[in-house]
């Protein structure tokens, strides 16, 4: 059987095609009210004030990076995510064209319809 969560990475795989999705890691464990995210690989030019970031099924929206550090602030829980723990060597999405809280939500759309 096919859990969602391999159901959205196979749909994350066909809708990007070869768009260059650019990941990083998370380096600490989040709490629900941490704002400063440690990325464990340079984060360089990927990332500056207004890019998104998602970690599991949460959106967040970058208000200031630090490259010498490379960490990031955040403002939790955008566009109706909930912010959530999130584990050391979470993937990190930056500027997801397809975040998976959406691909997420379409799923359950199309499985309820």
């Amino acid at each position: 059987m096919t859990t969602v969560s391999e159901l959205i990475a196979a749909t994350n795989d066909l809708l990007y095609g070869t768009h260059r999705q650019t990941l990083n890691v998370l380096t600490t464990t989040l709490s629900t009210s941490d704002t400063a995210v440690v990325c464990t690989h340079s984060i360089g030019n990927d990332l500056s004030r207004g890019s998104f970031i998602a970690i599991d099924d949460e959106l967040m929206y970058v208000t200031a990076t630090n490259t010498s550090t490379n960490t990031l602030t955040v403002i939790r829980a955008q566009r109706a995510t909930t912010a959530a723990i999130h584990t050391s060597g979470a993937i990190i999405d930056i500027n997801p064209r397809f975040p998976r809280y959406r691909v997420k939500a379409a799923l359950k759309a199309e499985i309820a319809s």
